[in-house]
């Protein structure tokens, strides 16, 4: 069962729907960004979980600081972390956001000369809804890493936003040589796994909130997706409803 969001044609009355609009403060309410750092905790919970096991099992995570070979992957994001990321670039000094979004630019420019910027733009959806997904998926993925295009936030090889890093950075651990991680597609390195992925339960929560598919944007792409919903930034709905929703989904995980 979705969420309501808050608008005027919902139980929530005329009054509600002035308060979302005036009064983004208010602490009743939070955006879709806003579950971001809940979703970050969650994450964490679920990352830390798998080490444990791991470890547990005589096994050693390798990921090191440094190594930026995932940094390399055609990383996908819910709807939420774009509009955080997003938000997070805009409080950068000028000359920082300036840079950040050159190299955001220069990814595009790549993409749409090799043809894959139509199929990326607008974001992917899920097996749920498009059969075809995973081997889509699959297609861009290797065709991406071919590209060799880094991360617009990797500098000296290292995570520049690593508090901010999206759930699915935090979530990709390996036990096997960095080696192996540089084409994951012949060398099939050894992945912890983990018991909920984030991304894609933070996709369930906002599909019922929007009424929509599923759908997770390439970071690459997130500023320039945000930039076209800026609209869905603005909206607001029940701190404690979008929160609990959250926290349901990933009962029994945690």
């Amino acid at each position: 069962m979705g969420l309501a969001p808050v608008s005027p044609d919902r139980e929530t009355g005329l009054s509600l729907m002035v308060r979302q609009r005036h009064d983004p403060a208010d602490p009743a309410f939070m955006s879709l960004a806003d579950l971001v750092p809940e979703a970050f905790r969650l994450a964490e919970r679920l990352a830390r979980q798998a080490q444990e096991r791991t470890a547990g099992s005589g096994l050693e995570v390798q990921c090191r600081k440094g190594c930026g070979v995932c940094c390399r992957y055609l990383v996908r994001i819910s709807l939420p972390e774009a509009l955080f990321l997003a938000a997070r670039i805009q409080e950068m000094p000028q000359p920082r956001r300036e840079g950040i979004f050159a190299r955001f630019g220069r990814i595009r420019e790549v993409l749409q000369r090799e043809w894959l910027y139509e199929d990326l733009k607008g974001g992917l959806t899920s097996a749920q809804v498009d059969i075809t997904y995973p081997h889509r998926l699959y297609l861009f993925s290797r065709r991406y890493l071919e590209l060799d295009l880094p991360c617009p936030f990797l500098e000296d090889n290292a995570c520049s936003i690593y508090p901010h890093r999206p759930t699915t950075c935090r979530q990709y651990l390996v036990t096997s040589p960095p080696s192996r991680c540089v084409n994951p597609f012949i060398e099939n390195p050894n992945r912890v796994p983990l018991d909920l992925d984030a991304p894609d339960l933070i996709a369930e929560v906002t599909s019922e909130l929007l009424e929509e598919p599923p759908k997770l944007v390439v970071l690459s792409l997130a500023p320039e997706w945000a930039a076209q919903n800026e609209a869905l930034a603005r909206r607001r709905w029940r701190r404690e409803e979008l929160i609990g929703r959250l926290r349901e989904k990933a009962r029994g995980f945690l």
